[in-house]
């Protein structure tokens, strides 16, 4: 009588334990939804609440209530505060693998469903260095849309470390950007080569050799290489300002404020329309303009259209150009 009583208890237990087992997979069901998951993603590869906020477009109060929300989904904190930075946990990390896993698949579920849809335009969403997206991408629009009429494009115009921000959160889903400022990328994305655009250095016309450099400062270790061959070259010259992009630089020449080391393209308008005096740099490689795109967007014919689009409008626009400027050796 006894074991048939202790025997009733176990089973009754078991039975409380699945009925618990049920309701907690029901309420993940119901509560995991992607917007969570994206949102621990943005905030897990930022490291930053408000800038995740800032490029998903929401406030930030929504987006702390997202990933609270995992957070107690999980049954554990997902992300350690560390002064103003956020730290993935061991916990964190674990999910964050899978998190992406769930979005690249849902991505290319979205992918196979345009794909389906042969009526449906084409919309390419791209994001890109400013002269890109000023100067290349609109003549690349142009051939590409001779291929498929229905082509749009979603521009971003960025730069680099917000272009990789961008594709990570899944905004964009093609970045256009120098090889040596995109950091170590996760393997869901390809790079695919664009172009070698020359380096060169821009000054106003007579300039001094101590006229001021202008750094361009994108965090890489190219823009470290740069500020130490300007250094050899112009020992005089002190270092003006750090900028974030190249164009603002050029623009500063343009103005008699210093001179600055970029690639050809992100002053092409200014040297042909002011006196600016551009050389190519040959002890200084070229950069390498690169296409970063999702693994699951490469079937998509529209995204290596443009791509090869992109390299057609480059060496259309920059070749005659270059091969006119002089030498620095």
């Amino acid at each position: 009588m006894l074991r048939g009583r202790a025997f009733q208890r176990f089973d009754a237990a078991g039975k409380t334990g699945q009925t618990m087992a049920k309701s907690r997979a029901a309420a993940l069901h119901s509560e995991l939804t992607l917007r969570k998951l994206q949102a621990f993603s943005v905030v897990a590869h930022l490291g930053n609440m408000t800038e995740a906020a800032r490029q998903m477009g929401v406030a930030q109060p929504t987006l702390s209530q997202l990933v609270a929300g995992l957070e107690s989904l999980v049954g554990t904190p997902l992300f350690l505060r560390t002064g103003g930075a956020l730290v993935l946990t061991d916990a964190g990390e674990a999910l964050l693998r899978k998190a992406d896993a769930v979005l690249s698949e849902f991505d290319d579920f979205t992918t196979t469903m345009d794909s389906l849809t042969v009526d449906r335009p084409v919309q390419l969403r791209v994001a890109g260095v400013p002269s890109v997206m000023r100067l290349l991408l609109p003549p690349a629009m142009a051939e590409l849309r001779r291929a498929f009429p229905g082509a749009n494009v979603d521009g971003h115009e960025h730069s680099p470390a917000e272009i990789v921000n961008l594709l990570y959160q899944r905004t964009a889903h093609m970045g256009v950007l120098g090889a040596n400022t995109v950091p170590e990328m996760s393997a869901g994305f390809t790079q695919m080569p664009i172009y070698l655009d020359p380096t060169v250095l821009v000054s106003p016309p007579d300039a001094p050799d101590d006229l001021p450099f202008l750094h361009v400062d994108l965090g890489s270790a190219g823009s470290q290489r740069v500020a130490q061959w300007f250094a050899r070259r112009f020992p005089r010259a002190r270092s003006l300002m750090h900028l974030r992009s190249y164009e603002t630089a050029v623009r500063f020449a343009e103005e008699g404020l210093g001179r600055c080391v970029a690639p050809l393209v992100s002053c092409l308008d200014s040297q042909r329309s002011t006196g600016l005096r551009v050389q190519v740099i040959d002890d200084l490689p070229p950069r390498r303009l690169v296409a970063l795109i999702p693994q699951t967007h490469l079937r998509i014919q529209a995204y290596a259209g443009l791509v090869e689009a992109l390299g057609n409008a480059a060496r259309a626009r920059i070749d005659p150009v270059a091969a006119a400027l002089p030498h620095l050796g």
